[in-house]
């Protein structure tokens, strides 16, 4: 599951289909092996910075729904958790 951004995570890794990799793996399997390092990392914050913006849409979408489905990725796994700890807490 990918990790929740910080300050610094997002600039250090790539997230793709709700994975957190290497952007050096993100730069080979993904754009291709002869791209220069400069330009895999700043491939990577755009798409690093579009993901974040897709997952704050559906953070959104989620509190006014209430749906675990509206994120695209995880959601099932995301309504799994908080059901586990709503039980947890009767308990």
């Amino acid at each position: 599951m990918t990790a929740v951004f910080d300050g610094l995570t997002w600039l250090r890794y790539a997230f793709k289909d709700g994975q957190t990799i290497y952007k050096q793996d993100y730069g080979i399997t993904e754009i291709g092996v002869g791209i220069k390092a400069a330009a895999v990392e700043a491939i990577c914050w755009s798409k690093n910075y579009q993901y974040l913006i897709e997952m704050q849409r559906e953070m959104r979408q989620f509190l006014r729904d209430r749906n675990y489905l509206v994120f695209s990725i995880h959601g099932n796994l995301l309504r799994s958790v908080a059901e586990t700890i709503e039980e947890s807490a009767r308990e």
